[in-house]
């Protein structure tokens, strides 16, 4: 049996981007670099942190707004966060050589895999309100204060280079804030905000250079620091600006990238960092243990919400038909079985050929149970390829 990849959906993430509209904010007040450019609606907010929005028991279930970072197979330490009086959070070291410890989003099984949270895409206001002992911070340790964006791609393993060979990848990155005093001889009052595009299969890249110097910073106390990113079109640029208490430290330019466009990326490829417009931003941050990051607020203001990607996991759940239950796809749209026992995506019937009445998540795998004669079967589905692989007994995990 083939379950058709429009029934279950995919793991690879695409979509179009709209043209961001410039104009006034209506009915909002985003800060004035989003207003600008038309991000008029406020997609994410975390101004007070808790065990409510961050999964401190580690479960990468929907419902929270930060993960333990537990990509490439890395595990978690929670152990280095601190929830402050102040409803902020500190952060120190993640474990890993990534400098992350929290995510807006969390691996939750496979490779390509799935994922649990918000990855940001389509354009982009990104803002956290941080602050760390800079006057001490001397490279102590694996980590350094950092506020940045990865691509969801490259750690669900979906970043492969369209007509390249097998594991060329292609994916940005966005340190918003990276603070480097004392270990890459940065000055004191100097940070860096870099855009990398990342390819090939042993990790190359180009990136942007220059250090922005704050005079008479005092890190000591909350600063803000943001990134607008607006999308290029067929006509127009895309650019990437980074900011520091409201004024501007760097901008970046590119053009639209294409299937034609081949690697490498460079200083003379006007498409280098196109491949941001087709990546979705997963927001981290860290730092290192003797001098942690407090983080005071993070926000995200867009245009609009389609191109983000919202849990491409399932609910670790079992629905039994009929229900109204979901279990969540790749593209955030809800599985359930409706009273005449068909699948069913988002209210619409997508498949008439099978009857189903049960679905299962185990936190790895996605399985329906078909119950037409003839197929009374449990079906493994790779929601990656759409493929269903009939499986002897029950899935792994069912209760």
């Amino acid at each position: 049996m083939k379950l058709r990849q429009t029934l279950l959906g995919s793991v690879l993430l695409t979509g179009a981007y709209a043209t961001v509209a410039h104009a006034a904010c209506s009915g909002s007040s985003p800060p004035t670099q989003a207003a600008s450019v038309g991000y008029c609606l406020h997609t994410f907010t975390s101004d007070s942190f808790s065990t409510s929005n961050v999964d401190m028991g580690e479960t990468y279930k929907q419902g929270f707004q930060w993960y333990p970072f537990n990509f490439y197979g890395l595990s978690p330490v929670t152990t280095n966060i601190t929830f402050n009086g102040d409803k902020s959070i500190t952060v120190g070291q993640g474990g890993n050589g990534f400098n992350a410890n929290l995510a807006s989003a969390g691996h939750t099984g496979g490779w390509p895999g799935y994922f649990v949270g918000t990855a940001f895409g389509g354009g982009a206001y990104i803002q956290a309100v941080i602050k760390f002992n800079a006057h001490a911070y001397n490279g102590i340790g694996i980590g350094w204060p950092s506020f940045w964006a990865g691509a969801l791609e490259q750690e669900i393993g979906t970043a492969q280079w369209p007509g390249q060979a097998s594991n060329y990848l292609h994916y940005i990155e966005a340190d918003i804030f990276e603070y480097f005093q004392g270990q890459w001889n940065a000055s004191l009052n100097a940070y860096q905000s870099t855009t990398i595009d990342w390819y090939g299969t042993g990790g190359t890249n180009y990136s942007t250079a220059g250090d922005p110097t704050v005079p008479q910073a005092d890190f000591s106390n909350y600063n803000t620091v943001a990134m607008l990113w607006v999308p290029a079109t067929s006509t127009t640029k895309g650019y990437i600006n980074y900011y520091w208490n409201g004024a501007l430290v760097k901008s970046v330019s590119y053009t639209q990238l294409t299937n034609s466009d081949a690697p490498p990326p460079s200083a003379s490829e006007p498409w280098t960092f196109g491949i941001l417009d087709q990546d979705h931003l997963v927001i981290e941050m860290g730092s290192d243990n003797v001098y942690p990051l407090t983080v005071q607020s993070v926000d995200v203001w867009q245009a609009q919400t389609t191109s983000n990607d919202v849990t491409v996991s399932p609910s670790d759940t079992l629905i039994d038909a009929p229900s109204t239950a979901q279990i969540t796809d790749s593209r955030g749209g809800g599985w359930s079985i409706n009273s005449s026992n068909y699948l069913v995506w988002n209210g619409v019937v997508q498949d008439t050929a099978y009857t189903y009445n049960k679905m299962f998540w185990n936190g790895t795998n996605f399985y329906v149970y078909c119950t037409t004669p003839g197929h009374v079967v449990w079906v493994e589905v790779n929601l990656t390829t759409g493929a269903g692989s009939i499986i002897s007994g029950n899935p792994p995990g069912y209760p």
